[in-house]
């Protein structure tokens, strides 16, 4: 049984989840519906352990698995906001992973990179 109890989640001004409420019984074949961006894949790594709500509550009886992106990487945001949004997930002090972004443009000779923001990571790139 897996139960989940008023879910809340906002990254900055945008809420992804507010009062999220369901259960689904052992045995049981459940999906979550909705557009791009409605929080699917944020209750999801809510519910897998891999992001802290802001409120609410996730009850499993026994042991769940996820695999919820192909790579881990958000293909809509750049390289920069991939870094800092799993710098600030992991509780990363926002130098260290300004330090890391600035090594990685040395890394791949990007200079570009501490200049202006990127488009996302190609596949390759995102794999490395």
């Amino acid at each position: 049984m897996i139960e989940v109890s008023a879910l809340r989640k906002a990254f900055g001004p945008a809420t992804a989840l507010w009062d999220v409420t369901f259960s689904a019984p052992d045995g049981s074949i459940t999906g979550l519906l909705g557009g791009n961006g409605a929080g699917k894949t944020t209750c999801l790594r809510i519910i897998a352990g891999a992001l802290k709500p802001d409120a609410g509550a996730v009850r499993i009886d026994g042991h769940i698995g996820a695999l919820l992106d192909h790579n881990g990487l958000y293909a809509r945001l750049t390289v920069r906001e991939n870094i800092a949004y799993f710098g600030e997930r992991k509780g990363c002090h926002r130098m260290f992973w300004r330090r890391a972004l600035m090594s990685f443009s040395h890394v791949w000779c990007c200079v570009q990179w501490r200049i202006a923001e990127l488009p996302v990571f190609r596949r390759g790139k995102a794999r490395r």
